[in-house]
């Protein structure tokens, strides 16, 4: 009969030869260079879904070839990306462009911001068009002015590539917004913004459009933290940090929505069926 040490060492060696690798392993050594036709690779979609999909629910999906002129990024291309992606558009989640269109009483209620929510109509639209589109003729100046510091105080909280020069160039600019916030304008009465105001009432402003604000907004947008009982819709794709099993989605995935690079072949799925933007 053999004895525990001896099936300790039988056990390690099927282990070890299960855990092959090198590059015969093609779960791990996998070429995105080589054309191969045993090979598919699936461009700019979550890869727990599309297993979950195809593997455990016995479904099928439909995709768009590419051009096969295209070719995949390799690697270095996909660094690249990740960090061009969060780094070129003066339009993006919390660019000073962005927010400056949630301050806007024109622009506010429409598709882009509250439009398309419950919250078309709701105490962000009201404050906004009675705090700042109703003022004074001769006030209208002053507060153009201190809109523009809020927008660029509120904007650095998110750390954007694309604006490093320019948060650092206004220093005193994004000072003085964070005491408009703070002190002049109320924003803490719902929002919390660093130390000060509380949790619950709308959104926390700190660290607000971040990459680590949208990961933890995009597991659970009815936290605390966010929109709470006010959330319109919006599923929890990781409400649960204890048991990651019960999550839609898990943290790498996240993170690549968070991070995703500029998309060589644009698509979008409708019906199951994904459809080409171009």
């Amino acid at each position: 009969m053999p004895t525990v040490s001896q099936l300790d060492s039988a056990l390690e060696s099927v282990r070890l030869e299960l855990l092959d690798l090198t590059g015969r392993n093609r779960l791990l050594n996998t070429s995105r260079s080589e054309p191969r036709s045993s090979r598919v690779e699936i461009v700019d979609e979550v890869s727990n879904l599309v297993f979950q999909r195809l593997a455990i629910d016995g479904n099928s999906m439909t995709f768009v070839a590419s051009d096969e002129n295209d070719a995949s990024p390799n690697a270095a291309e996909w660094e690249v990306g990740v960090d061009a992606a969060r780094t070129r558009d003066d339009e993006a989640l919390a660019s000073r462009e962005w927010i400056a269109g949630v301050l806007d009483p024109e622009r506010v209620g429409g598709e882009h911001y509250f439009g398309n929510t419950a919250l078309a109509e709701g105490e962000m639209f009201e404050w906004v068009g009675e705090n700042i589109g109703e003022v004074d003729e001769e006030e209208q100046e002053q507060m153009a002015a201190d809109v523009e510091m809020i927008t660029a105080a509120l904007s650095a909280e998110a750390h954007l590539k694309s604006q490093i020069d320019l948060d650092a160039s206004d220093a005193d600019k994004i000072t003085e917004g964070r005491s408009l916030i703070s002190e002049v304008f109320g924003c803490i009465d719902c929002h919390k913004f660093g130390d000060e105001g509380e949790l619950g009432a709308a959104p926390d402003l700190t660290g607000y459009g971040s990459r680590q604000w949208l990961v933890d907004f995009i597991s659970d947008p009815k936290h605390i933290r966010f929109y709470n009982e006010l959330n319109d819709r919006m599923p929890s794709f990781a409400e649960d940090p204890v048991d990651p099993d019960r999550n839609q989605l898990d943290a790498q995935s996240i993170g690549h929505l968070v991070d995703r690079p500029p998309r060589r072949l644009a698509s979008r799925r409708v019906g199951g069926e994904v459809m080409n933007d171009e």
